[in-house]
């Protein structure tokens, strides 16, 4: 009677399932190199229905299709961008009019990044972030993933307050940008 692959089987198994992604990571190098050189990435404001798939398989997988559209998609103030890598949404972001806990008046709220995890690593996420504050252009905040921050830290965003837990999504920090006015050029004397 077998009681299942012996120590040597699963070493051989799991040497075999390396061999393999090793390889298939060598030959797709040179089909992602083409792609990129061949279809540069493109930037575009959206409507919801371009973005809640990505935002879906990203941000909700597990839940139903319903997780990742949000009451604030259709609001007139609300604006959607995606990242198209040849015609195919690989990122996505929102932003929409909410006032941040305990202030005032309502400022804008980044919400909803995401980057298909085929293209993290090509600047899309830079992209969408460059694209939206040359939009917005106005004081914007967010609740970052802890696992994000240094991301938005890079482009000038500062965490406020302490962590904090957001089922079922984890910890998050909250955090604020602020548009950086230039000085007015001095004319020539």
């Amino acid at each position: 009677m077998s009681q299942g692959p012996n120590w040597f089987e699963r070493l051989v198994a799991s040497l075999v399932a390396v061999v393999m992604a090793l390889m298939r990571g060598i030959l797709m190098a040179p089909l992602v190199a083409l792609r990129r050189a061949l279809m540069p990435l493109r930037v575009a404001r959206a409507d919801a229905e371009a973005i809640i798939p990505l935002r879906h398989r990203v941000l909700c997988s597990g839940h139903p299709r319903e997780a990742a559209e949000w009451d604030i998609d259709d609001e007139a103030s609300t604006r959607h961008w995606t990242t198209r890598w040849g015609g195919e949404v690989v990122g996505v972001v929102t932003v929409a009019r909410r006032t941040p806990p305990g202030a005032e008046e309502p400022e804008w709220q980044l919400r909803g990044m995401a980057v298909a995890p085929e293209a993290q690593g090509l600047g899309v996420g830079r992209q969408l972030l460059e694209e939206v504050h040359r939009d917005v252009d106005a004081p914007m905040w967010c609740n970052a993933h802890e696992h994000a921050v240094g991301f938005y830290k890079r482009y000038g965003w500062e965490p406020r307050g302490a962590r904090f837990d957001k089922p079922p999504a984890g910890p998050h920090f909250r955090m604020f940008w602020r548009p950086r006015r230039l000085p007015a050029k001095k004319e020539a004397e």
